[in-house]
């Protein structure tokens, strides 16, 4: 009798110890599932670009991560120079003249990897933490030749035209380029806030570089390279 209550006792310490066991590593799997880093982020990032002119631009991105510190993305970006400030310029030397018809406007599409390094968490429960990401991405921009609406005839003494009705269409523009994305990154489970800066060959008058009127050529700008420094948020799936 003695026997078979120690087995029991026996039998009903070890099961109590394998529940415990068993509930430890369920509330171990339920925490690693709660810290996850995000697999899919959608954000909405606005960009201060500096070239030849300082233009702002606002973009939507898409990344999902296949593996854990790498993926795809996709995005895309509305730009438009600052008809108002080249208008301001021309003001203060004496030319009245606008320039909305002007406007330089192009819609870039972005295919991109996604890399990003392991989290540093600022807190005990890892409720939130900061990342670096690296985003090298194409720049798929139309349209690749635009158009000018200019005067007949220059500005007396000058090589520059006035806004007007003559239509002159570029040739030979620049659609495809690269970028590079730096990014700080701070999260939760929810959402996303990132800093950073990027480096391009894009540049916004690069559908202009060959404008010719009369045998001349009427723009010179749209060579030179694109730094941005942008703000984005994001949520986190």
């Amino acid at each position: 009798m003695k026997r078979l209550l120690f087995l029991l006792s026996l039998l009903c310490l070890l099961s109590l110890r394998a529940s415990a066991i068993n509930l430890d590593s369920l509330m171990n799997v339920e925490k690693k599932e709660a810290h996850k880093i995000p697999r899919q982020v959608f954000s909405f990032e606005f960009n201060l670009n500096t070239a030849t002119d300082l233009t702002y631009s606002y973009q939507f991105d898409y990344q999902w991560y296949a593996l854990k510190y790498m993926g795809i993305g996709f995005g895309m970006e509305y730009d438009r120079n600052d008809v108002a400030a080249q208008q301001d310029r021309d003001e203060e030397h004496g030319y009245a003249t606008s320039y909305d018809k002007d406007a330089v406007v192009r819609l870039n599409f972005l295919p991109m990897l996604c890399f990003r390094t392991p989290t540093v968490w600022f807190s005990h429960d890892r409720s939130w933490g900061m990342m670096l990401r690296f985003d090298p991405m194409l720049v798929m921009s139309v349209p690749k030749n635009d158009v000018m609406w200019i005067t007949a005839e220059p500005i007396p003494g000058t090589p520059y035209y006035h806004e007007d009705n003559v239509k002159v269409k570029n040739h030979g523009g620049k659609w495809l380029a690269w970028r590079l994305r730096y990014a700080l990154s701070f999260y939760n489970e929810l959402a996303m806030i990132s800093i950073g800066v990027s480096f391009s060959d894009y540049n916004i008058y690069s559908c202009r570089n060959h404008m010719i009127y009369n045998g001349e050529q009427i723009f010179d700008r749209g060579f030179g390279h694109t730094t941005t420094v942008f703000i984005s948020l994001g949520a986190c799936l």
